[in-house]
């Protein structure tokens, strides 16, 4: 992820406005002052190859692909990569491509039950993830999964 994603991350953990069994105790135990350290150190490593999507169908993929593509217009469902795709988005939006399928779909869920906070652009994702089926959530982090995260629409 790139520096200011990361470094707003860590504070929305450190802060509690962000839940995470794992990430919020050593997030709080960080002085303010070494977030945007961290964040520099850990947005300088190498992103990792391509990962498969394990037992996921080209089916699965296939349909993943059309709702990033085109999201689902009469649930209200943008297309993903309009935020997540390419080169010109936000940098405060997460480079969602090639992360693992179940870290994914569990996000999506999360943001769908209104749990899932952290950045000033949190609400986007709630509101984009209410009209996802568990299918949808499942096919979405399916096709994501498969993705390049160097180059975010090729496989």
């Amino acid at each position: 992820q790139n520096e200011a994603f990361l470094a707003a991350s860590l504070r929305a953990f450190a802060e509690g406005h962000r839940a995470s069994g794992f990430m919020a105790i050593p997030a709080t135990l960080v002085e303010s002052d070494r977030i945007d350290a961290l964040a520099s150190h850990f947005a300088a490593l190498p992103w990792p190859a391509n990962r498969a999507a394990g037992d996921a169908s080209d089916e699965a993929v296939a349909n993943g692909e059309a709702i990033a593509r085109n999201g689902i217009p009469r649930k209200g469902v943008p297309a993903c990569l309009g935020c997540h795709g390419g080169e010109a988005r936000n940098p405060s939006y997460p480079r969602i491509a090639g992360q693992k399928r179940q870290y994914l779909a569990s996000q999506l869920q999360l943001f769908r039950a209104g749990e899932r906070g952290g950045g000033p652009s949190s609400h986007l994702m709630r509101n984009a993830a209410r009209g996802l089926e568990d299918k949808d959530i499942d096919n979405l982090a399916a096709y994501f999964s498969t993705l390049d995260g160097l180059h975010p629409t090729s496989r």
